[in-house]
């Protein structure tokens, strides 16, 4: 079988990238055992829905002034490149392949481009009458009308946490609940990097995620509160480290360098393959990054979860039914018993025996 996987993270230096796309191109493999897997880079056609003009702004006469103007996204325009430009380059391609699987990894999420992008690629490789999948993936504030491409074109759908899956199961039906693929690889090979851990301290791994990368978001976290999160580390008894994961955080590595923090950066040595036998160095992890609290709690690290700029790690939480895990003040760690019990991820096994029924099905039928 000819496979496309869409959406390949790996262009990232993100460890939970890599260990993502790996385990699912190792599932689909291990599963089509013939297969002839490719991919598609992350940012594949993003240039096409880069339009100022698919968001249109809206007035409410009704209301105040300052509240009057609201971007609305059009919809029949962004069908419109679909079915034209987008098609024109990309229909050859998919024309190859018998099953496209779109990696969604956290990118459908209001109206983002990348999701703006995902979604075209299932409508297009719908129209080429291709098997498609959806997989791994969360999915939050996208215009309702995507979910007439979801019910009607896609063949398999799962989502990877609670929430996205509660959303879309009220909505359409056969959606399926599957952890993360980052749950299935092997994150324990030895680390080799520099490190100078004193057996005689207690350490905090401290990684704000992406609304410290980019502040300007909602609830971003800015260099103030990151300072404040440090200090409120280091009031719990914890000397703190900073996690670097990528480039945009260059700038919170020198502000904490400066501070006399240490700083390690996944450009040391650090992958997908030992970020486990890293973390286990740790006594305490404080993420906002989805996958290093995977990855913390794989590595039987007590691990607090801070906001990101969606649902994502609130529904991993609540599907695990460790909800009091999530902080959006690093203070209410104190009142919370940090030896809580460990996650017994093994009980997931079984939900990604649909997925795997879903390939084989499409093996017979080709």
């Amino acid at each position: 079988m000819r496979v496309l996987i869409i959406n390949d993270t790996r262009i990232e230096n993100n460890p939970g990238c890599h260990a993502t796309v790996n385990s699912l191109i190792d599932f689909v493999s291990d599963t089509l055992t013939e297969s002839n897997i490719e991919t598609l880079p992350l940012g594949e056609g993003y240039e096409f829905f880069l339009r100022k003009d698919l968001f249109r702004k809206k007035k409410f006469s009704f209301l105040r002034p300052r509240y009057r103007i609201k971007n609305e996204f059009q919809y029949t325009l962004w069908e419109r490149v679909v079915l034209g430009t987008f098609r024109n380059k990309y229909s050859p391609f998919l024309q190859k392949f018998d099953l496209i699987i779109i990696n969604m990894e956290g990118t459908i999420h209001h109206n983002s481009i990348g999701g703006l992008t995902l979604l075209a690629f299932c409508n297009l490789a719908s129209l080429c009458e291709k098997k498609i999948a959806m997989v791994n993936g969360s999915y939050q504030e996208m215009d309702e009308k995507f979910l007439n491409i979801l019910s009607k074109r896609v063949h398999f759908l799962s989502l990877r946490e609670s929430i996205s899956y509660d959303i879309l199961s009220a909505k359409l039906d056969n959606i399926n609940i599957i952890p993360d693929f980052a749950l299935n690889a092997n994150i324990f090979e030895v680390y080799r990097g520099t490190h100078s851990f004193s057996k005689h301290v207690n350490y905090c791994l401290y990684t704000p995620g992406v609304l410290g990368a980019y502040p300007q978001q909602k609830n971003g976290r800015s260099l103030e509160k990151i300072s404040q999160d440090i200090n409120e580390i280091k009031k719990l008894g914890y000397v703190p480290v900073f996690l670097k994961i990528e480039q945009k955080e260059n700038i919170i590595e020198k502000f904490l360098l400066n501070k006399g923090i240490k700083c390690y950066s996944v450009d040391d040595q650090l992958n997908s393959t030992n970020i486990g036998s890293f973390l286990e160095e740790f006594d305490i992890v404080i993420t906002g990054r989805y996958h290093i609290g995977i990855f913390g709690l794989m590595s039987k690290v007590p691990t607090f979860f801070l906001p990101s700029n969606t649902h994502k790690i609130e529904g991993f939480l609540k599907m695990i039914g460790r909800e009091e895990l999530f902080i959006e003040n690093i203070r209410k760690i104190s009142t919370i018993k940090s030896e809580g019990e460990e996650v017994d991820f093994t009980r997931f096994n079984d939900h990604f025996k649909f997925f795997k029924k879903f390939l084989i099905s499409v093996d017979e039928e080709i």
